[in-house]
């Protein structure tokens, strides 16, 4: 009976929340490129001091005012989108490193670990933030021990573009002491920093028939990779590493089932409250490996110089998935 009425239903959807191709393919193809990029040593470490890249203190935190927040509570790093990450093991001659794991945040020279009764705090890993429960001076001396990505990956419909921040590995510079001006005045979640790479589906997707009677197609979904980077050696890196990999396949992870079981690695405030990467998504006993996507016609459509320090380029990729 039930396959008698098949035609009163949607193909290919059991509930109006789920997450569909474009979303799942999103999604995974970030996580994909952070944990890719980690295992060739793409990350940053910053100790208790640290000298920044032109002077200053990397490990400074700085207050923000933010409009839910009392001011004191929120504290950010120079650099955004912290690594949680653990078991990158990228190997440089024969030595096996891995990102910093933050174990505590320094108030006035003395460390505290989240659950102090006085200086209890979450971190915000996407934003690079310390979020205590209860305001602090904000002529407090903060400082924090972390690593961060040195290549930042979005989904271009989550961020925006009039974000793109310059100078954000210049924690020397003064506007980052007083982040009520310049770039540091735009609140993280709209803040991009480069290098940077987003994500973005786009029309003229095409299909084939997968196989007679299985209803499924062999989908043709353009991917644009939007690289901006502040020098030309980083846009022409990032540019030829995204089109070298036509020819690729990866696996895709199911994010219906992980919200399901609730069991994302960072929660809705950015804390880590999970160990699953990448990785673990996607192996075979993970239990949320979704579909295989195969990239193929990769093009660099567009190469642009718009100032001496911002630079872009586009590249395009087909990602070939069974679907439904």
């Amino acid at each position: 009976m039930a396959d008698c009425e098949n035609y009163l239903k949607f193909k290919g959807s059991q509930h109006i929340g789920d997450d569909q191709l474009i979303t799942r393919l999103e999604n995974s193809l970030k996580s994909w490129l952070d944990y890719c990029f980690l295992g060739i040593g793409g990350w940053t470490d910053v100790n208790i001091p640290e000298s920044g890249a032109y002077g200053g203190d990397d490990s400074v935190l700085v207050s923000v005012t933010e409009p839910s927040y009392t001011d004191g509570k929120v504290w950010q790093s120079a650099r955004k989108d912290w690594v949680w990450e653990t078991g990158v093991d990228y190997s440089n001659n024969n030595v096996v490193y891995n990102p910093l794991q933050i174990t505590g945040v320094e108030v006035n020279g003395v460390s505290y670990e989240t659950g102090d009764a006085v200086y209890g705090h979450h971190y915000n890993y996407p934003l690079g933030r310390v979020v205590f429960n209860t305001a602090i001076d904000t002529d407090s001396e903060v400082k924090l021990s972390y690593s961060f990505r040195d290549v930042q990956i979005y989904i271009a419909n989550q961020s925006g573009f009039a974000g793109i921040q310059l100078n954000s590995l210049r924690s020397d510079d003064p506007h980052f002491e007083t982040p009520t001006k310049g770039d540091w005045a735009i609140g993280g979640q709209n803040r991009i920093q480069m290098p940077a790479i987003l994500i973005e589906t786009v029309k003229n997707r095409g299909k084939n028939p997968w196989e007679l009677g299985s209803g499924s197609f062999e989908v043709n979904q353009p991917v644009l990779f939007h690289i901006f980077t502040q020098d030309k050696y980083w846009r022409d890196n990032l540019t030829d590493r995204i089109e070298t990999q036509d020819g690729k396949t990866i696996f895709l992870y199911d994010t219906n089932l992980i919200a399901q079981n609730n069991d994302f690695p960072l929660d809705y405030r950015g804390m880590l409250v999970g160990s699953k990467n990448y990785k673990d998504f996607v192996s075979s006993s993970g239990g949320y490996r979704w579909k295989r996507c195969k990239f193929s016609d990769a093009t660099i459509s567009e190469i642009n110089t718009y100032k001496s320090n911002l630079y872009h380029s586009v590249v395009r990729l087909v990602c070939q998935v069974k679907y439904p």
